[in-house]
């Protein structure tokens, strides 16, 4: 019941076994849409269009860049047709969490009345109660660049207060609240895990990292544990100083 990887981390090491991951894990940083239907396809080719472990984290990444270049998703969709309907599945998914006029007038051109009476997720939204979430919200970044989804994340570093819960729930009663308080630290561990390998490998997450650090709105628990993160990931420029047995705390240098 341990959840300790991203899935769009997953994500990027299936894809590099076979194609380059350029386009998956740089997009943002030149965000180019002349590539989409052929990287699409390459998607397909390899079998993480099909794969039902990252139908989420795909679509929502296609999704993202669909909403940036709404005038071409009728254009793209229909050089798309010929992919195999399983492989279009997270593909139409991704069209209808777009949610623009483009993407409504493509779904009504397919009679897909029971996607647009439905109201697409906002993942920047929704409670972060299960890890698939986070894997949303770095498919979100990783599409757009922003610093929106990483404050998601950032925000899951509360649940530290469930520290403990994985071990307990091993000899629990096994309730929904036993479940519940493991599910979170599972989250809890995610989150500070992606956080800090992404700082590490990303410029643009340490960047939005070190701005949110400095955020006199953050909680207690989220600033010490961001902090923590930034030190292990940046230990140039923060350090951890402890202030007496069990406490500590984190400044940048």
């Amino acid at each position: 019941m341990k959840w300790i990887s991203s899935a769009i981390v997953l994500l990027i090491l299936t894809f590099s076994h076979s194609v380059k991951a350029d386009w998956l894990m740089n997009y943002y940083k030149n965000p180019s849409s002349e590539n989409f239907v052929v990287e699409v396809k390459k998607l397909s080719e390899n079998g993480i269009l099909s794969n039902p472990k990252h139908e989420q984290t795909v679509s929502v990444f296609l999704s993202r860049v669909l909403a940036d270049n709404a005038e071409k998703t009728i254009e793209w969709m229909d050089e798309l047709k010929s992919l195999d309907q399983k492989d279009m599945k997270p593909v139409f998914y991704a069209v209808w969490l777009s949610n623009t006029d483009e993407s409504k007038k493509y779904l009504k051109s397919i009679g897909a009345t029971q996607a647009l009476a439905a109201e697409p997720t906002n993942f920047l939204e929704v409670p972060i109660d299960n890890p698939n979430i986070l894997d949303a919200l770095w498919a979100y970044f990783f599409a757009t660049g922003d610093e929106a989804p990483i404050k998601r994340i950032i925000s899951a570093l509360k649940y530290d207060e469930y520290l403990g819960s994985l071990e307990a729930y091993k000899t629990s009663h096994k309730t929904e609240q036993d479940k519940n308080n493991a599910i979170l630290e599972a989250i809890f561990t995610s989150a500070r895990w992606s956080l800090e390998s992404n700082i590490k490998n990303h410029p643009r997450v340490a960047e939005i990292c070190d701005v949110v650090f400095k955020d006199p709105a953050l909680s207690n628990s989220e600033k010490l544990w961001l902090g923590t993160v930034l030190s292990k990931a940046l230990p140039s420029k923060y350090t951890i100083t402890k202030a007496k047995p069990g406490e500590w705390t984190v400044e940048s240098k």
